[in-house]
């Protein structure tokens, strides 16, 4: 009798222990595998006292095909940065540009969770919010700006994400008023899907809902919104991402302001990104 009544007490705990676990929806994870979408950033985020390096690297016009190998030959832009999580929800970081269009950009950027979608009866999206500041110090530049953006996304399965973000941009009057301050629209429109454990393939359109006004008070116009795709490889502590799009402009706002270069007449560009993994964390 001892031994069944045991027995049943086992039986019992476990079950409050399973029913525990169920009613406990746990965060969901890597929605887009990366912090890194192409052009812009994902709602994944940096652990506390975790680190990233990024760069990446964009080739010239590849219309020319083999003569100028896809434009590996023609002129390129480039860029470098850095990242830390300050928090688990909270990370923020710097990146410079340089090369092609980049104007010697330097970007200060920082990005908070606020919501993180459950894996049932808890949030449906991961929400998070991206600021940042960027100066161009190049002589004659127009760009200055500030931008805001809310990050909206939703893994669907363990293969698909979405995510959604609407932006709002002020560039600042330019010092030799060749430029006013101009407000700017739009959204970044993304998804991610997953081929393996290691690979996975990622899209981003970025149209912008003011554009004619913005052209008009500009000194740089551009007729295309940003269209771009690229395949993610994950390897040991490394993101490595091969890309095409659009644009040459490695900027986050730059990209986010779109192209003269036209997808349907074979005009685009080659380019990479990289990001590498650090940890602070020390067990004794």
């Amino acid at each position: 009798m001892t031994s069944l009544l045991g027995l049943l007490l086992v039986f019992q705990t476990a079950g409050d222990s399973l029913e525990t676990s169920v009613s406990e929806p746990e965060p969901v994870t890597r929605t887009f595998r990366s912090t890194n979408i192409i052009n812009q950033r994902s709602v994944d985020q940096l652990y506390s006292k975790t680190a990233e390096f990024r760069m990446g690297h964009r080739f010239g016009d590849s219309y020319s095909g083999l003569k100028d190998l896809f434009g590996i030959d023609l002129g390129a832009s480039a860029y470098f940065g850095l990242d830390y999580g300050i928090l688990d929800d909270w990370m923020a970081g710097f990146s410079r540009l340089g090369g092609a269009g980049s104007l010697k950009t330097y970007e200060f950027h920082s990005q908070y969770r606020l919501l993180s979608q459950k894996t049932e009866d808890g949030s449906p999206v991961t929400l998070s919010l991206y600021g940042e500041a960027d100066f161009a110090t190049a002589d004659g530049a127009e760009q200055t700006h500030l931008l805001i953006m809310p990050l909206i996304a939703r893994k669907w399965t363990k293969a698909f994400s979405t995510q959604i973000s609407p932006f709002y941009v002020q560039r600042l009057e330019n010092k030799d008023s060749y430029t006013g301050a101009q407000p700017i629209f739009g959204s970044v429109v993304a998804a991610n899907y997953v081929l393996s454990r290691k690979v996975s393939l990622t899209a981003e359109w970025i149209p912008v809902f003011n554009r004619t006004e913005v052209n008009s008070n500009s000194l740089a116009t551009y007729k295309w919104n940003t269209l771009s795709a690229g395949v993610n490889l994950e390897i040991s502590g490394h993101t490595f991402q091969l890309l095409v799009s659009n644009t040459q402009n490695i900027s986050t706002v730059g990209s986010l302001l779109g192209s003269n270069t036209d997808w349907t007449g074979r005009h685009f560009f080659i380019g990479f990104n990289i990001t590498r993994l650090y940890s602070f964390e020390t067990d004794y």
